[in-house]
């Protein structure tokens, strides 16, 4: 398991096989309006697994990704 660096944060490949970081660039983001919550995907779409983690903060969701958390998972 490899991880990149997504600016001060490592995150972990996904337990898929892809980076969420290096292999599609918009997958750590706001996941609402109000932008207090974030999530970090491994997007189906794009040939990874669909997992999704939730966080209150980027360090909060890249923490819970890195511990194996999965919130969501999209098929």
């Amino acid at each position: 398991m490899s991880k990149q660096s997504y600016g001060e944060f490592e995150v972990n490949d996904c337990q898929c096989g892809y980076n969420p970081v290096t292999d599609y660039l918009d997958n750590l983001y706001y996941c609402n309006r109000e932008k207090t919550e974030f999530n970090i995907c491994c997007k189906f779409h794009n040939g990874g697994c669909g997992r999704t983690v939730y966080g209150k903060t980027v360090q909060e969701a890249v923490e819970r990704w890195n511990e194996g958390v999965n919130d969501e998972t999209i098929y």
